[in-house]
């Protein structure tokens, strides 16, 4: 019965080659990243993934030939032979003891690769010491997101405020302390929104994550940008979009309105979906998880920006005019 299941195997094993080949082609891959460290998250994922992809087919490869040779049942009267390609490898590792060295050495050579390739790009996405080298001469945005089941709630700083922030330089005292109080006090001008998140397209934003209740992770698959919210801590968590997802227009009263890749434009024709970027939560929070979901709005500019929070900050109770 062995050869039928080598045949099974074989099968399986060129299908799911072929798939692994094809799935870009079709949309079933990481979607677009749009942001300045996308790349970075992206080689790694590719690196480790190749790596693995590697092992699986050749452990299936040799599973097969196995079968095929040795799959009968029946005792063999005559000494095994390995198969010639194998024959290098087996006079290196021809007893136990190097057997289990080889599977040993192997995979922690491989696991220490991969964690010397990842500390930088770790440390430029993670560590609070190097924010400032990821912003470098810009002057970074700042937002509060406080989680909750199951929506997520941010909030902003008023337009003139913001306008203050980005227009004078960061070196500013008045500026930095002003800033540095943002995630500390909230104020009466402050401009809230549930489930939208606005940033600037090549400014950088820097978000204050926290949770009012249980575990949430903050997803933002477009970014690649990922950060559990633990109860009790403000966790720092910052990116730089690179492409914007905005159209703005005006409403039958002629106020202006936002939309993203989820509205139609001004002649009412459906703007592209592909750049709708959800921020779904992906920790299991309770029973409405699969509801948690917002959406990011990369504004072109800082103008657009500014008008986006000054036209929200005189919407009753905050009612924003994005659709």
């Amino acid at each position: 019965m062995g050869k039928p299941w080598a045949v099974f195997f074989a099968v399986n094993m060129a299908a799911m080659a072929a798939l692994c080949f094809a799935a870009p082609a079709l949309g079933w891959w990481m979607p677009e990243g749009v942001s300045t460290h996308a790349k970075d998250v992206d080689w790694l994922f590719e690196v480790i993934l190749w790596i693995t992809a590697f092992f699986f087919f050749l452990t299936e490869a040799i599973l097969i030939v196995f079968l095929w040779k040795y799959g009968s049942g029946e005792k063999s009267t005559t000494n095994a032979e390995f198969p010639k390609f194998l024959k290098p490898v087996a006079g290196l590792i021809d007893t136990q003891h190097k057997v289990e060295m080889a599977w040993t050495i192997v995979p922690a050579a491989i696991l220490l690769y991969i964690a010397f390739a990842q500390v930088n790009t770790w440390a430029h996405v993670k560590y609070r010491s190097r924010f400032s080298e990821f912003v470098g001469d810009k002057t970074e945005s700042q937002v509060e997101l406080s989680s909750r089941q199951f929506e997520w709630r941010f909030r902003y700083p008023s337009a003139d405020r913001a306008k203050a922030w980005l227009a004078r330089s960061k070196t500013d005292d008045d500026v930095k302390r002003d800033k540095d109080s943002f995630a500390k006090t909230i104020q009466s001008d402050d401009i809230h929104t549930v489930n939208e998140l606005h940033v600037i397209k090549d400014n950088p934003v820097l978000i204050h994550l926290s949770t009012r209740d249980v575990l949430h992770s903050f997803n933002l698959p477009h970014f690649r940008v990922k950060q559990d919210a633990l109860p009790g801590k403000v966790i720092p968590v910052w990116f730089t979009p690179t492409k914007s997802n905005v159209v703005r227009t005006k409403d039958a009263a002629g106020r202006d309105v936002w939309f993203d890749g989820n509205g139609r434009d001004e002649q009412g024709h459906p703007i592209d979906k592909s750049v709708v970027w959800d921020i779904p939560c992906a920790e299991l929070c309770g029973w409405g998880h699969w509801r948690m979901v917002g959406r990011v709005y990369v504004h072109p500019t800082e103008d657009d920006f500014l008008a986006w929070l000054e036209q929200t900050g005189k919407s009753e109770h905050g009612k924003t005019a994005v659709k």
